[in-house]
């Protein structure tokens, strides 16, 4: 079973920040490219932990980014019928973790697949 996963990309004080939001997990960078990178490593430290703890890896954000990200959207799907003309320092990605990604992480983690 794939599990769809929303990241909000964002500019703070200066910082672009990278918000997986089903987990509350944040990467940073000087550019959304770091920051998603950054994110990435955070996912799959955090994956590998709750397996080898039998923890739950999903702690969602606060409402907020949820929030934003649905404005984000909302936003992105009126864009396609009238153009903005600014580019935003916002916007909204989304992934799956799938049964093959689970696996991968099962295997780094010292566990057979089920």
């Amino acid at each position: 079973m794939d599990i769809p996963l929303r990241i909000l990309i964002y500019q703070e004080d200066g910082e672009w920040l990278a918000h997986l939001l089903e987990m509350d997990l944040v990467g940073s960078g000087d550019n959304a490219d770091e920051a998603m990178a950054e994110l990435k490593d955070a996912f799959e430290a955090q994956i590998t932990f709750c397996l080898q703890n039998n923890v739950d890896p999903f702690r969602p954000a606060p409402q907020k980014y949820f929030r934003q990200w649905n404005k984000i959207q909302e936003d992105a799907m009126r864009d396609l019928a009238v153009p903005s003309p600014a580019p935003s320092d916002r916007r909204v990605e989304m992934f799956s973790f799938t049964a093959s990604d689970r696996r991968k992480f099962q295997r780094r983690s010292g566990f057979a697949p089920a």
